[in-house]
């Protein structure tokens, strides 16, 4: 049983990511790139049917992609909810629980692809991470046309709104522990910290990636060649100017991932003390 409810889960996120990418990169993209075609070919009868429901609105916004995700996230509740049993409403939290922190650290590795990468890249995979960022810049960077301040105010607004979202969410977990609403905030916003360093995870990955790119002889200009070169670099750069190269062998990618991996280790063991002695506290 847990393993059919991982598979909804996986399957739901995937659709989620799907729709998401719809609502975000341009149109024109889908057409013309053949990575994204086949999205526009799973996504497009769905949303097509959508909109003769649901039409643009008179100033063209086109609302089915997030109609979609309303529908999935609530289609997967129900499906998790008659599989586990339990109670529907508290199905429904759970499933939004999930639902939020893979959006939320969606959005962190996005920042960190958008720091990484110091131009603005023909990329189609680049503009839909940049698309993310720059929504919510959108939302909380709006005082300022600083592209920098605009980006530091949407992760700090961010992570202020999932703090309240996961002390909602703690608050309404009914495990019969019953916290003050100090208690609350500060548990909230160190599993805020906890999603934010364990975003060491897909920054190693993206470091393997590009070790095994390096192995293959692949064109320069696929875009997903392109932009995990894009990413990589920058963090790669100055250790090899201290790590010089073994021939054909370049260990900067696995001391950079080395480091990355014993500080975001460490980081965490912080951050899960600190929740126990809350708790216990």
């Amino acid at each position: 049983m847990s393993s059919i409810i991982t598979a909804i889960n996986g399957v739901s996120y995937i659709l989620i990511f799907l729709f998401l990418s719809r609502m975000i990169l341009n149109p024109r993209d889908f057409y013309f790139n053949a990575i994204l075609r086949p999205v526009d070919i799973v996504t497009s009868p769905v949303l097509n049917a959508l909109e003769q429901i649901f039409p643009r609105s008179r100033s063209g916004l086109n609302y089915t992609p997030v109609i979609c995700i309303l529908l999935i996230y609530i289609l997967k509740s129900v499906l998790i909810f008659f599989l586990a049993g339990g109670e529907l409403i508290q199905t429904f939290i759970s499933s939004f629980g999930d639902v939020y922190q893979i959006l939320f650290k969606l959005f962190l590795f996005s920042v960190f692809v958008k720091v990484m990468v110091s131009k603005t890249m023909t990329n189609p995979i680049y503009n839909f991470f940049a698309g993310i960022v720059e929504s919510m810049e959108k939302i909380f960077g709006f005082f300022t046309r600083d592209s920098g301040k605009r980006t530091v105010a949407a992760v700090l607004g961010v992570i202020f709104v999932s703090g309240i979202v996961y002390g909602a969410l703690l608050h309404f977990d009914r495990t019969g522990m019953d916290y003050d609403p100090g208690k609350l905030a500060i548990l909230a916003y160190l599993y805020v910290l906890i999603d934010l360093v364990s975003m060491y995870n897909p920054i190693i990955f993206t470091l393997i990636f590009s070790v095994l790119l390096s192995w293959i002889s692949l064109d320069i200009r696929n875009p997903i060649v392109n932009l995990t070169y894009a990413v990589t670099e920058p963090m790669l750069r100055p250790l090899r100017k201290v790590i010089p190269a073994m021939g054909s062998l370049d260990l900067t990618p696995w001391v950079a991932g080395v480091i990355i991996f014993f500080i975001g280790r460490s980081l965490l063991k912080l951050l899960a003390y600190l929740m126990i002695r809350v708790v216990a506290g």
